[in-house]
């Protein structure tokens, strides 16, 4: 079970987070982090995602849609275990189905930590970006944080 502190800290993690500035050719950019309990018994990494105005991401693709939802990627050292769900921020509903991330999205993954341990965690987050006249190929953005 996730510390219901450690949840609180995390989604104030999120509203502090700076991420660069976007713009139409680079119309995401990603920033990661981490905060640990106060026991040092788990990890939340976070992982921020800020979209330029008039662009936006895929929460949700059904399968009838040509699009490429986002997905978070975390992978930590040995001896931190991931939880099995990411949490994500809200999505917007669109059209056919589709649910879509614009202005910022976040996702944090959630850690035991069984052996403390030095090392890197990488937090990366694949996808497509649209605005209304064009897409993005796929792409990965991603960020490592020391764990010392």
């Amino acid at each position: 079970m996730i510390q219901p502190k450690l949840k609180q800290d995390a989604l104030q993690k999120v509203k502090v987070l700076q991420t660069d500035k976007t713009n139409d050719l680079n119309p995401v950019t990603v920033n990661a982090d981490i905060v640990w309990s106060e026991d040092k018994s788990q990890l939340a990494i976070i992982l921020k995602a800020s979209i330029n105005p008039g662009w936006h991401t895929y929460a949700f693709v059904p399968d009838t849609e040509p699009y490429v939802a986002a997905e978070a990627q975390f992978t930590v050292p040995n001896g931190y275990l991931k939880h099995d769900k990411v949490e994500a921020s809200p999505s917007k509903p669109y059209e056919n189905g589709v649910y879509i991330y614009e202005d910022q999205s976040y996702f944090i993954q959630y850690c035991k930590v069984e052996q403390p341990a030095k090392g890197v965690v990488s937090a990366g987050l694949y996808f497509q970006v649209c605005d209304a006249r064009k897409c993005f190929p796929p792409v990965l953005l991603s960020k490592e944080i020391i764990i010392n």
